[in-house]
C-alpha cells in the first residue's frame, strides 16, 4: 500500500513538473512578437535602425529632434513586439531605444542594477539629445518608475503604460513631465487599479485613457492570459498611443 502511495505521489509530481515546463512554454511562445513587418527592423533614408544584444535603436538621419525615448518592454515579451511603435515615433523625427531586458524580465536584483547601469550609459552616450523620456509597458513600467526613482536628475520625462505601478514607493514629489497611459480593457492593469495607486504619482501626472483598448495590444503579441478582449482593433491602440507619445516628447523637449 505505502509504495502504492509513493508510486502515486511521483506520478502527480511528474505531471506538475510537466505541466510547469508545458505552461512555460506556451507562454514564452504567446509573448513572442506577432504580425511585425521585417523592413520595420531595416535602415532606410530616412531611419537608421541597430538591433544588437543590448537594444534595437531607432535615429531620425533627418531633423533629428533633442528630446528622445528609452523604451522598457513588458516581462518576458518579445522586444520585437514594440518595434513597430518605436518605428512610427522615430519616424516623426524622435531616437527611441528599446533596451532588451535581461532574460526578458529583469526580475533578480542584480539584472535589474545590469538594466539601469545600461540605460544611463546609453543616456550620456549621445550628446545630440537634450532630454530623456523613459517609458515602459507593465513589467517594464514598474521598472522604469524605479529607475526614475533613482535617477531623476537624468530623465525629463516618465511615460507608465498598462501597468498600475509604482506601488511599493512614492513618486508624488517627482518634478518632471510624468505620463501615465491605460486602457479601459486592460484585464491585467484596470483602470481601478491604477486609481489605487494614483497618489504615489505626482499631482500634475498627465492621464490618457483609450477606450477599449487591451493590455497584450500595448505591443504586437498574442493574446495574454488574464487580459480581456479589446473592442479597438491593435492598429488603433496603436495609433492613439504613439500619438501619445509624441506628445509627450515634444512638450518636454519645448520646456
Amino acid at each position: 500500500m505505502k509504495n502504492k502511495v509513493k508510486s502515486i505521489r511521483k506520478l502527480l509530481r511528474k505531471i506538475w513538473i510537466l505541466c510547469g515546463i508545458i505552461f512555460t512554454i506556451l507562454l514564452f511562445v504567446s509573448f513572442q512578437a506577432k504580425g511585425v513587418d521585417k523592413t520595420l527592423l531595416q535602415s532606410n533614408d530616412a531611419v537608421k535602425v541597430v538591433n544588437d544584444s543590448i537594444k534595437i535603436e531607432f535615429t531620425p538621419l533627418k531633423d533629428l529632434n533633442t528630446s528622445a525615448l528609452l523604451f522598457y518592454p513588458g516581462g518576458l515579451v518579445d522586444p520585437k513586439a514594440y518595434v513597430p511603435l518605436a518605428r512610427k515615433i522615430s519616424e516623426n523625427g524622435y531616437k527611441v531605444i528599446i533596451v532588451k531586458l535581461p532574460f526578458r524580465i529583469a526580475f533578480l536584483e542584480s539584472q535589474k542594477n545590469e538594466l539601469f547601469s545600461l540605460s544611463k550609459e546609453l543616456i550620456q552616450r549621445y550628446d545630440e539629445v537634450n532630454h530623456w523620456i523613459v517609458a515602459g509597458h507593465s513589467r517594464g513600467g514598474a521598472l522604469a518608475a524605479e529607475f526614475v526613482k533613482d535617477e531623476n536628475k537624468l530623465m525629463d520625462g516618465l511615460i507608465l503604460m498598462g501597468t498600475t505601478h509604482p506601488k511599493e514607493f512614492d513618486l508624488s514629489n517627482l518634478n518632471i513631465d510624468v505620463t501615465k497611459i491605460l486602457a479601459t480593457n486592460d484585464g491585467l492593469a484596470s483602470e481601478k487599479e491604477n486609481i489605487e495607486y494614483a497618489n504615489n504619482l505626482p499631482a500634475h501626472t498627465n492621464w490618457v485613457k483609450i477606450e477599449g483598448g487591451n493590455h497584450s495590444q500595448f505591443g504586437y503579441y498574442s493574446f495574454q492570459i488574464g487580459d480581456n478582449k479589446a473592442t479597438i482593433s491593435r492598429d488603433e491602440q496603436q495609433i492613439l498611443l504613439a500619438n501619445s507619445i509624441i506628445q509627450v516628447l515634444q512638450r518636454v523637449a519645448s520646456k
